[in-house]
C-alpha cells in the first residue's frame, strides 16, 4: 500500500511539472487542508470539484464533477479528499466507468490527519543513514505546536527523541482487537510500579532530551498509583529535559479533579482523549479540563484512523533494503516506547516481551540494568541505529494508505 501512496504523489508532481491540471475533489475541510499542504510542496491547484459547493473556496473556483468528463488522461490529476472511504469508493467507481485509472488519473488523499502524517515523511528527509536529523526535525515540529515562534530546541543533549510513549499500565477498560499497543494480548496485565518506571524515565532523561512524553496504557486512569506517579514525575531530577507531557485516555473512566490537579503540576500538559462509541465520560472530562485550564486534544475516526499492520505472527522475509524502507516510512517509528524499563523503537514492545514474535534482545535498550557509563552511547546508537530492526519483518507498518480498521472495537 505504501508504494501505491508514493506512486500517487509522484504522479501529482509529474502531471504538475508537465503543465497539467491538479484538481481537488472535495471543497470541504479535508480538501482545504490538502490545498494548504500541496501549496507547501509548491504544487499549484487549478480548482476544486464539489457536488454541493457553488461559491469559490480559498480563492479557487469550484466546479461540478462533470468537469472531468471532458478531460483527457495525462492532462490532469484528481486528488480526492472526501474524508470517507465509502465516498471515495463511489467516486472511484464513477471515474473508472469513464475510463480513468487509479494512481494514473486520480487517487484517494484521505483525511487531513493522515495527510499530515504523510507530510512528515515528505518534509523530513527519508534517509535511513541520517536518522538523527530525521528525529530532530520531528521533535521540532511538535515543539513548534507548543511554541509556534520557536526556531530550535534548546538542549545540550546529544540524543533527541521526538515522542516517547511512557507505558504506565497494560490494564485497560476496553479490549480493542486492533489496539496499536497490543494491550488485549498482554499475558499478565500489570500496573507498573510508579517508583520504578519514573526512575527509568528519569534515567533515560539523564542522557537524552524528549520533546513529548505521552503517558499511555492500557488506560492510565485505571492506575491506582496515578497521583503518586504525577508527583514523582514532577520531582524528577531531569524533568527539564522534557518538552511537554500528554496523558492518553479512552474516555471510559472519569478522573477526579484531584488527580488532574496533580497532573497539572507537570506544567506543560495536555489530556488526549480517544473518542470511541464507548467513551461515555468524554464530555465530562473535557468540562473538567476546561475548569482546570488543561488543554484537551480529541482524536476520532476522521483525524486519527487506525491502520492494519497485518498478522504479526508471520515473518515476511524482507530484504535489508525493504526493511529499511519500511522503517523510515512507518508512522510507528516516530513513537518510541518505554516499556517496563526497556526502550523500544515502536509499539511492538509487548509482542517481543510476551512472545508473539521470537524474542530479540537487540530490539531494545535495557534502561534499568545498563550502567550510567554505557547508557548514553547505547541510547544514542539505538535511537539513530543503523542496524536493521528484526521486529519490522513481522509487521506491515503504520502509514498513510494502509487499510483502515475499526477504532475502539
Amino acid at each position: 500500500m505504501i508504494e501505491k501512496t508514493i506512486t500517487a504523489y509522484k504522479r501529482v508532481e509529474e502531471i504538475h511539472s508537465a503543465g497539467g491540471k491538479i484538481i481537488i475533489r472535495g471543497a470541504g475541510e479535508y480538501g482545504q487542508h490538502l490545498l494548504h499542504d500541496l501549496k507547501k510542496l509548491n504544487i499549484q491547484v487549478s480548482c476544486f470539484i464539489d457536488q454541493n459547493v457553488t461559491e469559490s473556496v480559498c480563492g479557487l473556483d469550484v466546479y461540478r464533477p462533470q468537469l472531468i468528463d471532458g478531460l483527457k488522461s495525462g492532462t490532469f490529476f484528481c486528488c480526492i479528499a472526501l474524508g470517507s472511504s465509502a465516498a471515495y469508493i463511489s467516486v472511484r467507481n464513477e471515474l473508472e466507468k469513464n475510463g480513468f485509472q487509479e494512481c494514473v488519473d486520480f487517487a484517494d488523499f484521505g483525511v487531513w490527519a493522515d495527510y499530515r502524517m504523510y507530510r512528515h515523511f515528505m518534509e523530513i528527509p527519508v534517509v535511513y543513514d541520517d536518522l538523527q536529523q530525521r528525529e530532530y526535525l520531528y521533535a521540532l515540529k511538535m515543539h513548534q505546536e507548543t511554541f509556534p515562534t520557536s526556531k530550535s530546541i534548546q538542549t545540550n543533549m546529544k540524543t533527541i527523541i521526538g515522542l516517547l510513549n511512557f507505558i504506565a499500565t497494560t490494564r485497560c477498560s476496553l479490549r480493542c482487537k486492533h489496539c496499536m499497543e497490543m494491550i488485549p494480548y498482554a499475558k499478565t496485565p500489570t500496573h507498573f510500579d510508579a517508583h520504578e518506571i519514573v526512575s527509568d524515565l528519569d534515567k533515560l532523561l539523564s542522557v537524552s532530551y524528549i520533546e513529548r512524553v505521552a503517558i499511555i496504557g492500557g488506560e492510565p486512569f485505571l492506575h491506582p498509583q496515578l497521583g503518586l506517579l504525577f508527583d514523582l514525575l514532577s520531582k524528577m531530577r531531569n524533568i527539564n529535559n522534557v518538552g511537554d507531557f500528554w496523558i492518553v485516555s479512552n474516555g471510559t473512566l472519569l478522573p477526579s479533579e484531584e488527580i488532574l490537579t496533580r497532573y497539572k503540576q507537570l506544567a506543560l500538559v495536555t489530556v488526549h482523549l480517544s473518542k470511541y462509541d464507548k467513551s461515555r465520560y468524554l464530555e465530562d472530562i473535557v468540562c473538567l479540563c476546561k475548569k482546570l485550564n488543561i488543554p484537551v486534544y480529541i482524536s476520532n475516526e476522521d483525524n486519527a484512523p487506525w491502520r492494519d499492520r497485518g498478522d504479526i505472527s508471520q515473518k515476511r522475509n524482507r530484504t535489508e533494503a525493504e526493511l529499511k524502507h519500511l522503517y523510515i516510512t512507518c508512522g510507528s517509528s516516530f513513537c518510541k516506547n518505554l516499556y517496563n524499563g526497556r526502550l523500544y523503537p515502536c509499539s511492538l514492545s509487548l509482542a517481543n516481551e510476551d512472545g508473539y514474535v521470537p524474542f530479540d534482545a537487540s530490539a531494545f535498550v535495557d534502561i534499568r540494568n545498563t550502567g550510567n557509563d554505557l547508557l548514553e552511547t547505547k541510547v544514542n546508537d539505538f535511537i539513530y541505529k543503523k542496524d536493521i530492526l528484526s521486529l519490522c519483518d513481522y509487521c506491515d507498518g503504520y502509514y498513510y494508505g494502509a487499510k483502515v480498521v475499526a477504532r475502539g472495537e
